[in-house]
């Protein structure tokens, strides 16, 4: 008996036989906004105001949720 499959998902991405379906970009925009403001109220309980820290705690925590998958996308 031959199961035919509507889709395979991987890292959150649905593959069909035609194309990439239900890209979860809003999931991810959510996601790196709690992360975000998490990172925001975690900073702002330490007492920790400098740019350059601010920048790199983004860079290290938020970016990484946002580019999640990314190179499948193109």
């Amino acid at each position: 008996m031959l199961v035919e499959c509507a889709g395979y998902s991987y890292l959150g991405i649905t593959f069909t036989a035609g194309d990439i379906t239900n890209i979860p970009l809003n999931v991810l925009t959510g996601q790196a906004t709690k992360a975000l403001t998490g990172l925001c109220y975690n900073m702002k309980q330490l007492g920790v105001f400098s740019p350059s820290i601010a920048l790199k705690c983004f860079h290290t925590c938020i970016t990484p949720i946002l580019f999640y998958g990314s190179n499948v996308w193109v």
